[in-house]
């Protein structure tokens, strides 16, 4: 079978823009962005992700997680292949650590504040996206006449969906 000769670059960009609270214009931007582009001094291993807190404390769940969520995914995926079938249960258990050790935090309370969570994981031609809220992965296609394609690599996961709104109400 033919495939057509693909090429592809690496280029990233996040955007970020604090929220508008006009009873606290000083609040502090809750938004917070990762990224390392040689994982576990592997080159060919890009991690990115992008947190966005909610809440009085969001800020810090943010923080946390940016600060936190390299280790857990060093530790839970070692040296797993990424096409081995467990790497994506994996990738995923790496963040419910994360979420569990920021329960136990001791620096500030998040029982009513939090964070979302997209992280894409590059491994060659390889790509993984976990997500948790509303978030969003995009790649970019360039098109024959030059135009750039977003295509959504992940799917707000928001009560505004229907499957997640009846997903909620079953915790």
């Amino acid at each position: 079978m033919f495939l057509p000769d693909y090429t592809y670059s690496l280029k990233y960009s996040w955007q970020s823009q604090r929220g508008y609270y006009p009873e606290s214009p000083k609040k502090a931007n809750q938004d917070a962005c990762l990224i390392v582009k040689n994982f576990a001094k592997n080159q060919n291993i890009g991690y990115f992700g992008v947190y966005d807190g909610h809440g009085h404390y969001g800020d810090k769940c943010s923080g946390y997680v940016r600060s936190k969520i390299s280790t857990l995914l060093m530790n839970s995926i070692q040296k797993t292949p990424i096409n081995d079938p467990s790497f994506d249960s994996k990738f995923g258990a790496a963040h419910e650590q994360c979420n569990e050790k920021m329960h136990q935090a001791t620096s500030f309370d998040d029982s009513s504040s939090g964070t979302t969570a997209v992280s894409v994981w590059i491994e060659g031609t390889t790509v993984k996206v976990a997500n948790l809220g509303d978030s969003r992965a995009i790649v970019a296609e360039r098109k024959k006449d030059g135009r750039l394609k977003a295509i959504a690599l992940s799917q707000d996961q928001t009560p505004y969906r229907k499957d997640e709104r009846e997903r909620c109400k079953l915790t």
